[in-house]
Formats: structure tokens, C-alpha cells, sequence
């Protein structure tokens, strides 16, 4: 074994081994001669980056997130938001040599699955088969078509870059409706906070890799800007998740005092244009267990669901059913109050998983996370590795160094989806599994530079003599 193999993280596939799938690049097949193996590790390269199934999944994150329909509403008779899903389903299906389906993807599928075993048995099975049927289109039609399509380094700049811009005018539009979103799973002001807060982190990792005054000024802006719409949200979970993303970011900074400096930078002016109304309802964290705020509605939610799950524990009540089963838990006094439950939703990522999916379905999602975070890991490992066998060219070592910072992206817009939907109902939202999906990018394209870095130099082609008869013996 060389010494750049012993250097490698023990969680990274070497040369002829799977990693989180058997269909790894660094897995390929023996094929006759180097000439053949440089080409299988150089395709990718070869091949343009707005390629027709990628320009496929930047559809979709304009249509579902930039939502020009809802900006145009005559565009919403042409259905944009089917269009784009059935677009990548169609192209998934006409491209299926390039579908990739690790570990993370089949969690996701066996989720679906669940959702799918659910449906016969909820109380309204109607409404459980619409959310599984919806999930199944967005999960075949954007997230398989966004770990299969974004195969490279330069396609998932892109798409970073893209999904950042997205939310640019959202963010004005935010600020400009008093913190409400724009519509749809954007609508209401806390989902929208929720959604701003998970690409805070890409922005702010941003920082580290890009070159040029004008466009580090422009990363500065839209990190205030975006800011700005979060504090216009007035979004009390909001507010804490966007704490718990700042303080992960930093303490995930290895330049701490840099990162320091620059939260401060954005965050003064901010401070400055924020209203008093802002802090007066961040006040009111202390007091929201209180009957007459929502924070105690939200607690009585939560005692629901949780006795929902004791009588419903290992696949629940189905998907999206919390709502329909709800009005058998509820309490007299709060009924005398006129307080009733029929028809609203837990307010919670975690009641609304223990009380649909029960423990099953915790166990899915419980993996997912660790998964995630454990793979984003392995990708920082592995720049470490390759930063001290210092034998990588600077211009790969950058690129390697640029996937370690977006992991730490990726790790922190978890964060603050898992910090804020705490207080939200956003199971079935696309963010949670298009992060995964991210994370699924970021691994590959890793995976295919190192594929490039571990391909042999072809060797010299052999001489070859030129044949002349024997002399005839005597």
C-alpha cells in the first residue's frame, strides 16, 4: 500500500473498493490497457456542464423556489411546478445510465415506502394517498434527478450559485410583505424564515473560496439582505434557528476570528435597520408557554401527537393524518376554551414524524441525518489527506478544498432545518431532502476527482521491432 492510500480516511473508497455505492467511480471494472481507464475518469470532464438533464434540475429550483408563477399568475395554467417534476421524472427515465441510487437515496425510497404502507390503513386515505403520490413525484422527478445529474465539481458550483441568486428576490419580497413568503410552502412567514435560514450558510461559507472584491461585496449584501428578511418574519423559531446556524458556523470556521469579524460586519447594520417590534416579540420566548400564547397552543399540539404515538408507535397514524385523528385526544378544558384541533397540523418536524410515521419512521429520517453528517465528514477527511501527502497539484487541492467548505454549508443549513422545524410543520417540504440530495452531490463530485486523481499516467507505448526473415541454416 502507498503512502497516499495509508494518508486516505478509512471512510473513503480506495481504487477497486465501494464506497456508499457499488457503483462508485473509483470502482470501475478492469478494462484492457490505461488508455481505457483514462478515458472512463476523463468522461465526466469531457462533457459539457449544462448538459440537457442538469439544465433539467435548475428548472426545478426555479420553478418550485423562485416561483415565477406566483410572481406571473397566468404562468400557473400552464402548470410549471408539474412541468419541471415530470421533466426530470421523463428525463430519469430516457437517461437511466446515469441514475445513482446510494445508501442515502434508498432511505429516502424505503421513506416513500412507508408513507405508501400508511396510506390503506389512515383515517382519511384520501388525503395520506395525495401525499404519498406527491412525495413520489418530487423524490423521482428533483431529488433522484439532482444526485444523478449534478455528477461534477463544476456542476455543483453551479447549482450553488444558482440556488443562491434564487433567493435573492425572494428575500426583497420578504422585506417588501411583512415577512411573508411568496407562496405555496414559502407562504407563511415562519416557513419562509425557515427557508432563508437554510441558504444563510452557503452564503457565508461563500466567503472562503470566492475571488474578487466585487463578488465577495455581493456575497456581503445578500448575507445582509437575506438577513433582513428573517428579522422581517418576526418568526420566533426563526430567530433561534438562525442563533444555532451562527453559532455552528462559526464554531466550524477554522478561521474563528475571520468568521468573527465578518458576523459582526453583516450583522451591525442589520441591528441597526431591525425594528424595536422585532426584539419585543423575541421577548416573548420566555413567556410562549403561557395560555394565551401560541407557544402553549403549541405544547397542547405536541401532547396530542405524543399520545398519538403511544397508541399508533411503529408506523402511526399515515402521512399527513395527524390532523384527522387528533380531535380523540383533545382536552375538555381546552374544548370549553374554544380551542379545537380538528384539522390543524402538529407544529412540529419531530411530533408530526413520531405521530404519521411512528418509530419506523424516526429510524429513517434519525439515519438519514447521521448519514449525511457523516459523509460530509469524510469529505473534509479526505482534504485533509490530501493537503498533507502534499502531492496533489494546487489547482485539484483547491477544488478538494472548496467541497470541505460546502460540506460544512450543508452540515449547517441541516442545522438550522432541524433547529427551526422544530416549531413547524415541514416533514413533507422539499428542504430537508434536497439537503440531502446536495449532500449527495458533494460526495460525488469528490468521488469523480478523485477518480481523476487516481487514474495511472498512460504508459509508454511499447517498441516494436520490425520483422525480418531468419537467415536459412545450412
Amino acid at each position: 500500500m502507498s503512502s497516499f492510500d495509508r494518508s486516505l480516511p478509512r471512510q473513503w473508497p480506495r481504487p477497486g473498493s465501494a464506497g456508499e455505492t457499488g457503483r462508485s467511480p473509483l470502482a470501475r471494472p478492469a478494462v484492457a490497457g490505461s488508455q481505457a481507464r483514462s478515458a472512463g475518469a476523463a468522461g465526466l470532464a469531457a462533457e459539457p456542464d449544462l448538459t440537457w438533464p442538469f439544465v433539467i434540475v435548475l428548472v426545478y429550483f426555479f420553478v418550485d423556489f423562485a416561483r415565477p408563477q406566483s410572481w406571473l399568475p397566468p404562468l400557473g395554467l400552464l402548470k410549471p411546478g408539474v412541468i419541471a417534476l415530470g421533466g426530470g421524472l421523463l428525463t430519469l427515465l430516457a437517461r437511466r445510465e446515469l441514475l445513482y441510487f446510494p445508501t442515502r437515496a434508498k432511505l429516502m425510497g424505503a421513506f416513500l415506502v412507508l408513507m405508501a404502507i400508511g396510506t390503506p390503513f389512515a383515517t382519511n386515505r384520501y388525503w395520506a394517498f395525495l401525499a404519498t403520490k406527491d412525495f413520489g413525484l418530487f423524490l423521482f422527478g428533483a431529488v433522484v434527478p439532482l444526485m444523478s445529474f449534478v455528477n461534477t465539481y463544476s456542476r455543483l458550483q453551479r447549482l450553488i450559485s444558482a440556488v443562491i441568486l434564487i433567493h435573492v428576490p425572494l428575500a426583497l419580497y420578504g422585506i417588501t410583505h411583512s415577512g411573508f413568503g411568496i407562496g405555496s410552502f414559502l407562504g407563511d412567514e415562519n416557513d419562509f424564515c425557515l427557508a432563508v435560514n437554510i441558504i444563510v450558510p452557503y452564503v457565508f461559507f461563500s466567503f472562503y473560496f470566492t475571488q474578487g472584491g466585487l463578488r465577495r461585496f455581493s456575497l456581503l449584501m445578500i448575507l445582509g439582505l437575506l438577513l433582513l428578511a428573517i428579522t422581517s418574519t418576526l418568526s420566533r423559531g426563526g430567530f433561534l434557528g438562525l442563533i444555532a446556524v451562527g453559532v455552528y458556523c462559526w464554531m466550524a470556521s477554522s478561521r474563528k476570528l475571520a468568521s468573527l469579524l465578518l458576523i459582526a460586519v453583516v450583522s451591525l447594520p442589520v441591528l441597526a435597520l431591525v425594528p424595536q417590534s422585532y426584539w419585543n416579540e423575541m421577548k416573548t420566548i420566555q413567556t410562549a408557554t403561557e395560555n394565551d400564547d401560541t407557544g402553549a397552543q403549541r405544547l397542547y399540539y405536541w401532547n396530542i401527537a405524543w399520545e398519538m404515538f403511544k397508541d399508533h408507535p411503529i408506523v402511526g397514524v399515515g402521512p399527513t393524518n395527524y390532523q384527522y385523528n387528533s380531535f380523540e385526544y383533545e382536552s375538555a378544558d381546552q374544548q370549553a376554551k374554544g380551542l379545537n384541533v380538528w384539522g390543524r397540523a402538529a407544529h412540529s418536524l419531530y411530533f408530526t414524524l413520531l405521530a404519521e410515521l411512528g418509530i419506523v419512521g424516526v429510524v429513517l429520517v434519525v439515519s438519514l441525518v447521521i448519514f449525511n453528517f457523516r459523509e460530509n465528514r469524510a469529505v473534509r477527511r479526505l482534504y485533509k489527506a490530501l493537503q498533507a501527502s502534499g502531492t496533489t497539484p494546487p489547482a485539484r487541492l483547491q477544488q478538494f478544498y472548496i467541497l470541505n467548505v460546502l460540506t460544512r454549508a450543508n452540515d449547517a443549513a441541516m442545522v438550522a432545518y432541524l433547529v427551526t422545524g422544530a416549531f413547524l410543520s415541514v416533514l413533507y417540504y422539499p428542504h430537508f431532502w434536497l439537503q440531502i440530495g446536495i449532500g449527495i452531490a458533494i460526495k460525488r463530485a469528490a468521488d469523480n476527482l478523485m477518480a481523476e486523481e487516481c487514474v495511472p499516467a498512460q504508459p509508454p507505448a511499447p517498441r516494436v521491432r520490425a520483422w525480418s526473415p531468419r537467415p536459412a541454416r545450412a
